[in-house]
């Protein structure tokens, strides 16, 4: 049996599509790892209400599980529009309480499907421990919530990952002091047009846009509705006329995708500057792809040396797989402005990206 005495939490944060998936298919094979897979992402409807999730004060156990069960507005209005959120695994059962209709919660959307094949019975376990826990901040709700999930599995340690974490490491690195963190980065051009693909981040990027035009995020939980004229532009993008068609043609530029990421890489190496450098690594997802079982060995061995196997990474390094695109098969024109877009997050992480 692992020891189930409490470690230290571990974050892979990112700016988002930079291979934290690939990192979950990775540690899914060793059992001495509970991966949490994109808990934090939905939970912060795709990184617009980070707040959310650590609101100040303390707060009841029953009032963290209705928490627990809140489908997030960008999530939710994605599923009853049959847009799938790419990250999502949850398939409801016939008598399924979720669903396309009413939401999925953001710990069943993504995961708790990564961990077992009767995730909703897992999760109705969960609210039921949760709700009995005293008074206590969410932080601390939070720890107990994972460590419960750790114990239940008979992990060793607990991992959070989720796609677009780094933008909340201020936040984590606060209700985790001791939490160690990997900062998994990849070139910023493959990001941008992942990015640019994705349906979260491109829920995300037309918040930002709506908010820019109308003044306000009309996605936000509890928003109003828009009460002025709608430019046709922007007919079938508001939550009161959303229409998915419409959606599916709305492009963000592969350009625009790269600023956000510059951006995204700025910010968070800021935030990363106040966690100890005994508690934080860089990996590059590249170096996942060019040697994966050096590599996997590398950030095994950082995690706890006593998880690591030959076996183990053998089998792991088979689960890595190349991208799907690339910045190359773009043309002249995008590739300059790509190029432009994210110099500034190159510049920022150095080294890595010269």
């Amino acid at each position: 049996m692992p020891d189930i005495r409490s470690p230290a939490p571990v974050f892979v944060v990112s700016a988002g599509r930079s291979g934290s998936a690939m990192l979950s298919s990775v540690l899914n094979t060793n059992p001495n790892v509970l991966s949490i897979s994109e808990y934090f992402r939905i939970a912060s409807d795709f990184g617009a209400a980070i707040a959310a999730c650590f609101p100040e004060g303390q707060m009841s156990g029953a009032q963290f599980a209705e928490f627990l069960q809140t489908p997030p507005p960008r999530a939710r209005l994605l599923l009853q529009h049959g847009l799938p959120v790419e990250e999502g695994q949850f398939q409801p059962g016939a008598n399924s309480r979720w669903g396309r209709h009413s939401g999925v919660p953001p710990l069943l959307l993504c995961a708790l499907p990564h961990l077992t094949t009767e995730a909703e019975t897992l999760f109705n376990d969960l609210l039921e421990h949760m709700q009995a826990q005293p008074v206590m901040s969410a932080a601390a709700h939070h720890a107990h919530m994972f460590d419960w999930l750790r114990q239940r599995f008979g992990r060793k340690l607990w991992l959070e990952r989720s796609g677009g974490s780094l933008r909340m490491v201020s936040e984590l690195y606060k209700a985790f002091p001791n939490a160690r963190f990997i900062h998994l980065v990849r070139d910023g051009r493959n990001v941008a047009i992942s990015m640019s693909q994705n349906y979260g981040y491109r829920m995300l990027m037309l918040g930002m846009q709506l908010r820019h035009e109308f003044g306000a995020d009309p996605f936000a939980a509890g928003a109003a509705p828009i009460d002025r004229f709608i430019p046709d532009k922007w007919r079938g993008l508001t939550p009161q006329d959303f229409d998915a068609a419409a959606f599916r043609q709305f492009q963000v530029p592969v350009a625009h995708c790269g600023q956000f990421w510059s951006n995204e890489i700025r910010v968070g190496l800021r935030q990363l500057e106040a966690v100890p450098a005994s508690q934080k690594c860089t990996m590059r997802y590249e170096d996942f792809l060019s040697a994966p079982e050096q590599t996997v060995a590398k950030f095994a061995f950082w995690l706890d040396k006593d998880i690591v196997s030959v076996d183990w990474i053998r089998k792991a390094a088979l689960k890595i797989r190349s991208p799907r695109s690339s910045w190359t098969n773009l043309d002249s024109r995008q590739r300059a402005e790509l190029d432009n877009a994210v110099r500034g997050g190159g510049v920022a992480l150095g080294d890595l990206y010269r």
